[in-house]
């Protein structure tokens, strides 16, 4: 098991939070509120096993 996967990352809060270039592929227990994203954008990010509080409205998705 690699060590990110063993940090427990649900108490971490991601408010304005700048989401690029990230992988949270391999941490545990991220929780993100979409519309409380820095600039509500996201780019070249990798969300698998995210677990997500509200909408995604108005969230910029890009890719560089």
């Amino acid at each position: 098991m690699e060590t990110l996967q063993k940090i427990d990352m649900s108490n971490v809060s991601f408010e304005n939070f700048r989401a690029h270039r990230v992988d949270f592929s391999k941490l545990t227990g991220v929780v993100i509120e979409p519309s409380q994203l820095a600039g509500k954008a996201c780019c070249d990010v990798n969300f698998s096993g995210v677990k997500f509080l509200g909408e995604f409205s108005s969230v910029f998705f890009g890719r560089l």
